[in-house]
């Protein structure tokens, strides 16, 4: 199963220099820097048409956005009791 990365936003947006507002008027949203607060902290999740308006603005692939809870770097205590 694929959950949302909300690290995902914060590390495309420092990776282009880009504040909170300038990362919202970026991808064209009334969006502010509270709501762009919001999805890196993981509150909220940006809305399908947000995440198209971020993944056609930095050219970016809609998967950088989440994660697969399954995979074993994100299951870290499942793996350390699997090894035990």
């Amino acid at each position: 199963m694929k959950i949302y990365n909300p690290s995902a936003i914060r590390i495309l947006r420092q990776a282009h220099n880009l504040s909170p507002d300038a990362f919202a008027a970026k991808i064209g949203s009334k969006s502010k820097r509270m709501i762009v607060a919001q999805w890196e902290g993981g509150q909220r999740m940006p809305s399908v048409p947000s995440l198209l308006s971020i993944v056609n603005a930095f050219q970016v692939p809609l998967e950088i956005f989440f994660v697969d809870t399954k995979h074993p770097c994100n299951n870290k205590e499942e793996e350390e009791a699997a090894h035990e």
